[in-house]
C-alpha cells in the first residue's frame, strides 16, 4: 500500500444519512477552525489578522502568504479597477424585483448570477477577483432596491477599499462611517472562511468541480448559506435578543455548560453566529433579514480562494467533479407483471 493510500477513516453504517459529517472528503489551503484556539487562516489566528485592511486578508487567502507593501498597493487598485466597470445589466435585473419582496439572500444570489450573465470571462482568477471587487456595490444597491430606493443614489468610488465604499453609497458620512468601517472590517476578517467543509463553501465548491462559472458556484453558495441551519443562524441568533455586548457576554458565559451536557456534541463553544448579528447590530443594522447577505459577502472570497486552488490541483487538472456515492436502500428488485 502506497503512502498516499494510507486509510485515514473507516466508513460505517452510522456515518450513512448523517449528512456527511466528519467524514474525510478533501483537503483545505485556505483556513481551519481549531475547537479551542477559533479560526486560522494560512495559519495566523484571526486575531492576529482582525486590524489588518480586509483586502490584505484576501491576498492572504488567494496567495497563502501576507503582501508586502507593494504587493497590497497593487492588489488594491487591481480591486478599484476591476470595480469600476460594474455591468449595468445585472443592476437591472435587480431592478426589476418587487421591492421588499423574498429574502435579501435570494436578491444576493440573484445579482451574483446576474453580475455572471452579464460579464464572464471564463478565467476563473479574473471572474473570481471581478466578482470580489464588485460586491460593495451589489451589496449597496440590494439595500437600495429592496427598500425602494433608485438605483442612482451616490456613485461607486472603488477607489475608497471594499467597505468604505459599501458604506459610501449607503450614504453614511463622518463619524457613523469611520465607526461601521472598523466594525465592518472586523466582521469580515472574522468571517472570510471557516474551512472546507461548511455548507455554503462545500456547494460552492462542488458546483464549481463541474466547471460551472465562478457566478454560478458562488450563487449557489450564497443560495445555501441562506437556510436557518446555516447562515442565517446569525439573524436567528438577534431575533431573541438586545442589548449587543451583555447578549455575546452571556451568551458565551451561558451556552457551554449547556451543550457539554449533550453527549453528541464535541466542541460546546457556539460558532460566531451567536455573536455576528449582535455586532452588526451595534452599527445601525436593524433589520436582521439583511444580516446573513452581511455574512454571504465576506464568505464570497474564502469560498473563491478554495475553488482556485481545487482547481489548480492535481497538476492543474483540478480536483475530479464531486461525486459522492449513495446506496440504494428501500428499492427491492420488482417487475411489472405481464
Amino acid at each position: 500500500m502506497g503512502v498516499d493510500d494510507n486509510p485515514i477513516f473507516k466508513i460505517r453504517e452510522s456515518n450513512l444519512d448523517s449528512g456527511l459529517r466528519g467524514i474525510p472528503v478533501g483537503t483545505c489551503q485556505t483556513s481551519f477552525v481549531d475547537p479551542i484556539e477559533g479560526v486560522h487562516y494560512v495559519g495566523y489566528p484571526v486575531e492576529d489578522l482582525v486590524n489588518m485592511e480586509e483586502e490584505d486578508v484576501i491576498y492572504l487567502l488567494f496567495n497563502k502568504r501576507l503582501p508586502t507593501e507593494k504587493e497590497s498597493n497593487d492588489f488594491r487598485a487591481e480591486l478599484a479597477h476591476r470595480a469600476e466597470e460594474m455591468p449595468t445589466g445585472a443592476l437591472r435585473v435587480l431592478e426589476s424585483l418587487t421591492p421588499g419582496a423574498g429574502h435579501p439572500m435570494d436578491w444576493l444570489s440573484t445579482g451574483i448570477l446576474a453580475l455572471g450573465i452579464s460579464d464572464t470571462t471564463g478565467d476563473l482568477r479574473t471572474d473570481s477577483m471581478n466578482l470580489v471587487a464588485r460586491m460593495p456595490e451589489l451589496m449597496a444597491r440590494i439595500f437600495h432596491l429592496r427598500g425602494g430606493k433608485k438605483l442612482q443614489t451616490r456613485d461607486s468610488r472603488p477607489q475608497l477599499g471594499l467597505v468604505e465604499n459599501f458604506t459610501h453609497i449607503l450614504g453614511i458620512d463622518g463619524e457613523e462611517a469611520e465607526r461601521m468601517n472598523r466594525v465592518l472590517r472586523f466582521f469580515f476578517i472574522l468571517h472570510m472562511d471557516h474551512g472546507g467543509g461548511n455548507l455554503s463553501t462545500f456547494s460552492g465548491k462542488a458546483v464549481a468541480s463541474g466547471r460551472a462559472s465562478i457566478y454560478a458556484a458562488i450563487s449557489s453558495a450564497m443560495s445555501a448559506l441562506s437556510g436557518p441551519l446555516h447562515g442565517r443562524a446569525n439573524q436567528s441568533c438577534l431575533e431573541f435578543d438586545d442589548p449587543d455586548f451583555r447578549t455575546v457576554k452571556t451568551l458565551r458565559e451561558v451556552v457551554p455548560p449547556i451543550l457539554s451536557e449533550i453527549p453528541k456534541i464535541s466542541n460546546p463553544f457556539p460558532n460566531v453566529d451567536i455573536a455576528s448579528g449582535a455586532l452588526l447590530q451595534s452599527v445601525g443594522f436593524r433589520k436582521p433579514d439583511y444580516y446573513t447577505t452581511f455574512f454571504g459577502w465576506s464568505r464570497v472570497a474564502g469560498i473563491t480562494a478554495q475553488i482556485l486552488d481545487e482547481r489548480a490541483s492535481r497538476g492543474g487538472r483540478g480536483t475530479p467533479i464531486y461525486r459522492p456515492k449513495y446506496l440504494a436502500k428501500n428499492q427491492p428488485i420488482r417487475r411489472l407483471e405481464s
